[in-house]
């Protein structure tokens, strides 16, 4: 594997580790409440930039010339560290400081749910099996918070081939 790739896929995904960590620290701090409302929304937006800027910084180092591989692969490695550092921080944060945050984010995601399958017009019984479910589960487990993990790196896949796609280097038609 290209040295560049592995460097920058591992500076970029401990920069987004750090953030990560910093951010959520501050929500925490702030109010466990804050940690599933709408500004943790800009973790997503952090992650998106720093996955373009990942690549553009790689694009440069290389002489303005990264395949779509290159591109996908810098992208992969970032989201594989700074998802695995992030996931690892919230079990920490979740399972080991703070276990007593988990309940009052639970009862949050459940009335908000209710509210939002209420308006569809969801039946009582629907409304009563998802209560039990949100009860009955504990989404901050290691194992929920690892399937997490996994499914965030799908997304992130994806993402980052629709990056890859953007960003890899034009070929020129006169050397076909």
């Amino acid at each position: 594997m290209n040295e560049v790739l592995k460097s920058n896929g591992i500076k970029y995904g401990v920069i987004w580790s750090i953030l990560y960590i910093l951010y959520t620290t501050i929500l925490y701090v702030l109010g466990p409440l804050n940690l599933i409302q709408p500004q943790k929304y800009l973790t997503r937006l952090i992650y998106i930039t720093l996955g373009i800027l990942v690549i553009t910084a790689t694009k440069k180092t290389l002489n303005n010339l990264i395949t779509f591989k290159e591109a996908f692969t810098v992208f992969f490695i970032t989201s594989v560290i700074g998802l695995g550092i992030s996931t690892i921080y919230d079990i920490i944060l979740f399972n080991i400081i703070d276990p007593s945050i988990k309940e009052p984010i639970k009862e949050y995601l459940l009335n908000e749910g209710i509210k939002g399958m209420k308006a569809f017009g969801v039946k009582t019984e629907d409304l009563k099996k998802f209560a039990n479910e949100i009860k009955n589960n504990d989404p901050f487990s290691i194992k929920n918070m690892l399937i997490g993990y996994v499914q965030h790196l799908l997304f992130a896949s994806i993402f980052g081939l629709i990056l890859a796609a953007i960003f890899k280097s034009k070929t020129n038609p006169l050397n076909e």
